[in-house]
């Protein structure tokens, strides 16, 4: 199984094309969460963070194997951004 960051080069290697093409979703998802967000690229990258942690440690405990899991139990990339916005901050988060 796939893991965030820090993979043994000989690992990454042998990682099969489902894996990367599952890790490239998974970047793909955050960078939408991201473009959704309206706040500060400093509270962006805060939560981009928060986020992959979050889908990391889900898709390990979980054995995630395709973006559709994901998206399923996150929710698309919209409603991700706007459970992060603060009502009386105009929107912002």
């Amino acid at each position: 199984m796939w893991s965030k960051g820090g993979h043994d080069p000989s690992a990454q290697k042998g990682m099969d094309w489902m894996e990367r093409n599952l890790e490239r979703s998974v970047r793909g998802y955050i960078g939408s969460v991201k473009k959704s967000l309206v706040c500060s690229g400093v509270q962006k990258k805060r939560v981009a963070a928060e986020i992959e942690d979050d889908i990391y440690a889900y898709a390990e405990e979980n054995s995630v194997k395709s973006i559709d899991e994901i998206v399923t139990y996150f929710g698309a990339p919209e409603t991700v951004a706007e459970s992060f916005i603060d009502p009386g901050q105009n929107g912002e988060i």
